[in-house]
């Protein structure tokens, strides 16, 4: 499997979800449980395999697919919501992280107390994000009593991590100027 058809039974799957979880269409708990594994499965490829970026973009499909099909409370429905507009912030940070280090630099500079760091990097939305998912997670996976779905949640908590820790390791790098291009050896004997 690569990222391109990892996408690809991602969307299959969530519109399969959709299907099954219709009010037209009669699906067993079995199937259900089936097409969620299947998208965590999906998920953990993704945060192994791909940028972060990938990552984030597959979560967003999987929340608003929850969202769209399983709220049922209105602390529920806000609460991804919220998750939904925290994860766009957190595509920002990432994205600013990729294509612009020396931007990203200027931002960890500007967040130099110490309240607005985690160790020595800052506390940027994207790391903000990935905390307050893995609450909602846990949060989700304690209100559950099917194993299969707590099985799932713990499989989406471990992609979670993963992207996390890309995350934290790219942004450790851009901090560090360790992305900077070094010199080339004829630069250096010539003094530059």
């Amino acid at each position: 499997m690569d990222l391109a058809s990892a996408q690809a039974i991602l969307g299959q799957v969530s519109a399969g979800e959709k299907a099954a979880t219709g009010r037209h269409v009669q699906a067993t708990p079995e199937t259900v449980i089936q097409l969620r594994q299947t998208i965590a499965e999906v998920l953990q490829f993704i945060a192994k395999e791909g940028e972060v970026a990938d990552w984030l973009q597959a979560e967003r499909r999987v929340m608003q697919d929850e969202l769209d099909l399983l709220a049922d409370s209105a602390e529920r429905i806000s609460s991804l919501q919220t998750g939904l507009r925290k994860l766009a912030a957190a595509l920002d940070s990432d994205a600013q992280l990729r294509d612009d280090p020396d931007g990203y630099r200027a931002h960890d500079r500007a967040m130099s107390l110490q309240e607005n760091r985690i160790g020595d990097l800052p506390d940027d939305q994207a790391r903000q994000f990935f905390k307050s998912h893995a609450t909602r997670l846990r949060n989700d996976k304690n209100s559950r009593s099917h194993p299969s779905e707590i099985a799932v949640l713990d499989v989406r908590l471990a992609a979670l991590k993963a992207a996390e820790l890309k995350y934290i390791a790219k942004q450790r790098q851009v901090v560090l100027g360790l992305d900077r291009q070094p010199a080339s050896n004829s630069d250096r004997h010539l003094g530059r």
